[in-house]
């Protein structure tokens, strides 16, 4: 429930469409819902992704019914979730930036082009970047420019996609996380994903 407030679309939406339950039993047993919500508390998020680890004694561990109740939390309830959520990755590595530089760079483009008529004409162009892949996305209609960045995680275990945005003091917010396996959610909803963020932005 937390997530579908957060997120505004009911979890695991698209494989409940396709009204198949193996498609829809792999996806509640193996996929990691994307949780981002720059509008929210980042306190909310993390609760939600705390309440949706797959592994039951790691989760009952992580968040009780009692913090979601609660307008804080203390270090050892943030310091429990934390390490339950990097346990199941700890050993992992995040995977190749390489392999993913195309992809996020046709991402990027594909949700300009889908809100051409709001956004008008882009230019997409790479930038110098130390940490990982970096990109450029201009509109010349409005002159503004968004930066999407593409990096390991703090933990090392996979990629995080960010968009930033100088509106007029610096905005960042993550979008996508790049698992061994890919994003956790489905094509579609990755392209909804980068082209809504891309207009909140904007919009600010």
């Amino acid at each position: 429930m937390l997530h579908d407030l957060i997120m505004r679309t009911p979890i695991f939406m698209e494989e409940a469409n396709t009204r198949n339950k193996y498609i829809l039993y792999k996806a509640i047993t193996t996929k990691r819902p994307l949780v981002v919500n720059p509008n929210l508390p980042p306190r909310l998020v993390s609760l939600c992704k705390a309440a949706l680890l797959k592994d039951p004694e790691t989760r009952i561990q992580a968040v009780s019914l009692g913090q979601l109740a609660a307008k804080s939390d203390t270090t050892d309830e943030i310091r429990k979730r934390l390490t339950a959520g990097r346990s199941k990755t700890a050993n992992r590595s995040a995977p190749s930036i390489l392999i993913w530089k195309t992809h996020v760079r046709d991402w990027l483009r594909n949700a300009a082009l889908e809100e051409k008529e709001a956004l008008g004409p882009h230019t997409l162009r790479e930038l110098e970047c130390t940490t990982g892949l970096a990109w450029a996305l201009s509109f010349s209609s409005s002159g503004r420019t968004i930066t999407a960045t593409l990096a390991p995680s703090t933990d090392k275990s996979h990629l995080v996609l960010t968009l930033s945005a100088n509106v007029p003091e610096e905005l960042k917010t993550p979008v996508l996380e790049i698992f061994d396996t890919g994003p956790q959610i489905e094509a579609p909803e990755v392209l909804r994903q980068v082209s809504s963020n891309i207009l909140y932005l904007l919009d600010l």
